[in-house]
């Protein structure tokens, strides 16, 4: 995520098109190859069409890296030889105006994607198409009335060098002065605060009869850290995914992020009544053995395939738990998770039919194996935004309380629905331990960030 989010992460691509600019700038006529270019132009074309495409499964630092190395390849063939036909197609005004417009382009789209998706409700390709047009439409706007008139402005035009001493000292004053400040502040900068965790009644999280009251000692640093512990074993050395060994029984966690995070209250659980604990906890990576969660990046997904695929036949009879503790976030928003969740076998189906049968085909597998499983119900967690983020802004666990959801999730009816055909299958919910205040969870019960 880093990777793709960071502006450190990305500085390598502005410096590998400064350092073509500073090259091609120094050459001369004679000096210029034209068959040379001619052929980088013909080879880096398709190669970043695919790169763009998503055809190739790679990480987005070898996409970004392969994707910089193509454009600068494209790049320097176009300037190289202008004369062949895809310099001269790229030459056409609309191209030209095109990439004139781009950075704008690029700086536009998110934006216009954030408000597409939510204030319409359609599919991903409809997004796509609607986006391009309004960023460059917006691209264009600014280009006009913002860039071209700085640029052209007679007034700035009589400051050369003196601007970029300015700018150069106004980056070194802000890199030694406000950004240690921020890295070191223990409230954590967050865009959607208040605006976002508004969706709760104050005087209806006031009544939950349990103190909401933010401690004003908050470790945000710690709370930030607090993630759960991630842990899994090849089924050959299950040795390695026990967490204690107590005299009751034996207890297995099974998840993705979610149980991540219910790691320590397991761990205390099995502490308390001395039971055998053991996870196999992955972040990202769905309990549902058949199921592929292509979001994560390609590192994860081959983690997550060494510990789910075949992991349950061979493992479980090493470890020969008696409760298998099934944890996952929901992924049943069709908008969101279609073609993001698919079948590990290649097998395109509807996400519904996609998550049923293959939460019963795990199901079915570790009952044959023995154990019983207990299914964790939908947790109350906001979908956008942090509310450890909009308390260190807020400071007011109103602010950024949460309202129960009223539907039942897809997924809850699945287990449900397990839990009813078989007397090994059960489901817990746990949201009245977090969430003593329903209908409204506050993030803040008995004086402790939840």
């Amino acid at each position: 995520m880093h990777a793709y989010y960071g502006t450190d992460a990305r500085l390598y691509q502005l410096l590998a098109g400064a350092l073509l600019g500073s090259a091609l700038r120094g050459r001369t006529d004679s000096q210029r190859r034209p068959a040379a270019a001619a052929l980088a132009t013909l080879v880096a074309l398709p190669c970043l069409l695919v790169l763009g495409s998503g055809l190739l499964s790679l990480s987005p630092s070898v996409r970004g890296i392969a994707a910089t190395g193509a454009s600068v390849l494209l790049i320097g063939g176009l300037v190289g030889n202008d004369r062949t036909p895809i310099a001269r197609l790229l030459s056409r005004p609309v191209p030209v105006f095109l990439g004139r417009v781009s950075y704008g382009t690029y700086l536009w789209h998110w934006p216009v994607i954030l408000v597409l998706e939510t204030v319409l409700v359609v599919d991903a390709p409809v997004v796509a198409v609607a986006a391009a047009v309004l960023s460059t439409a917006l691209a264009a706007l600014s280009y006009e009335v913002l860039e071209l008139p700085i640029r052209r402005s007679a007034g700035l035009s009589r400051f050369t060098w003196q601007t970029a001493v300015v700018g150069l000292a106004a980056s070194v004053l802000v890199a030694v002065t406000v950004v240690p400040l921020t890295l070191a502040a223990q409230r954590r900068p967050v865009l959607a605060a208040a605006a976002a965790g508004t969706m709760a009644p104050r005087a209806v999280v006031a009544t939950s009869g349990r103190s909401a009251r933010l401690p004003d000692d908050v470790d945000w640093e710690a709370v930030g850290d607090d993630v759960g512990a991630q842990r899994w074993c090849p089924p050959e050395e299950v040795a390695g995914c026990l967490v204690r060994r107590g005299s009751g029984p034996h207890v297995l966690v099974v998840g993705d992020s979610q149980a991540q995070m219910l790691a320590g209250m397991f761990t205390a659980m099995a502490e308390d009544h001395d039971l055998t604990l053991s996870f196999n906890i992955l972040a990202g990576c769905m309990w549902q053995e058949a199921l592929l969660n292509t979001e994560a990046s390609i590192d994860s997904q081959e983690r997550c395939t060494k510990a789910r695929v075949g992991w349950y036949e061979r493992a479980l009879p090493r470890l020969d738990p008696d409760v298998v503790v099934l944890v996952g976030r929901p992924r049943d928003d069709v908008r969101t998770w279609t073609g993001v969740v698919q079948r590990r076998d290649g097998r395109d189906q509807p996400l519904a039919q996609a998550m049923l049968e293959a939460t019963r085909e795990t199901l079915a597998t570790i009952d044959a194996l023995g154990p019983r499983s207990l299914l964790v119900e939908r947790m109350v967690m906001p979908e956008t935004f942090d509310p450890a983020d909009c308390l260190a802004t807020t400071g007011k666990a109103a602010d950024c309380a949460v309202p129960v959801p009223t539907d039942v999730a897809p997924s809850d009816g699945y287990y449900l629905t397990a839990a009813a055909e078989s007397p090994r299958v059960f489901t817990a919910n746990l949201n009245p331990a977090f969430c003593p205040g329903a209908p409204v969870c506050s993030p803040v019960v008995d004086g402790e960030v939840v």
